[in-house]
């Protein structure tokens, strides 16, 4: 009886541990700025810092426009286009960058976003290349290759400092993007843990018995 509860009480403090780890997983958000605008009202806001769940906003209403924003993740996490709103529905895309950064000193490190050349002019340190967003019913040209709302743009990446930018470099002239960054909570690993937990105390059982 006596090894049946210690097992217990083991496989419990065991699932306990990976359960508060998980908690504990957050984004902090590191500041934003505006890398470049030509005039207009443009606006950007960010909110969820602190918790496992960060959206950042950035709207424009003259282009070129240029923003980014810096965070920190001390977990795994995934970035989603939550939302890109231009002001014409056509072909139109706009550029985002998305890169690793040397914290303190912010200086990048690794580029993710590489499948195009245009942000050259964004005014993100290391700008140029970018990849493509697009609205939904969007179509033709580049716009084919771009992601659209609720398009995961990636999965897992590993905790750390990281910059997120977009870039209007002409049209569409004015619109709003969204983006969020969730961190991958290891949920399945906990009750993957449970099971082995009460299999074992079952093995206890057949031997005590």
């Amino acid at each position: 009886m006596r090894s049946i509860v210690k097992n217990l009480c083991a496989v419990a403090v065991l699932s306990l541990s990976v359960f508060a780890t998980s908690a504990s997983a957050s984004i902090m958000f590191n500041g934003q700025t505006f890398s470049l605008t030509s005039g207009g009202v443009s606006s950007m806001s960010a909110s969820g810092s602190g918790t496992d769940s960060l959206t950042w906003s950035a709207s424009w209403q003259a282009a070129p426009f240029g923003a980014y924003m810096n965070f920190t993740s001390t977990d795994a996490f995934d970035l989603a286009l939550l939302d890109y709103m231009p002001s014409a529905q056509n072909s139109d895309v706009s550029g985002y960058i998305l890169s690793l950064l040397d914290a303190p000193a912010g200086n990048e490190l690794t580029r993710f976003t590489t499948n195009f050349n245009f942000c050259s002019a964004a005014g993100i340190q290391g700008g140029g290349l970018c990849n493509l967003v697009t609205g939904a019913a969007n179509s033709g040209g580049n716009a084919n290759s771009a992601a659209q709302p609720g398009d995961l743009l990636f999965a897992n990446l590993a905790a750390g400092s990281y910059r997120l930018g977009f870039y209007e470099s002409a049209t569409p002239a004015a619109g709003s993007v969204q983006f969020g960054i969730t961190t991958a909570v290891p949920a399945p690993a906990s009750l993957l843990l449970l099971g082995a937990g009460l299999l074992a105390l079952g093995l206890s059982r057949r031997k005590a018995a």
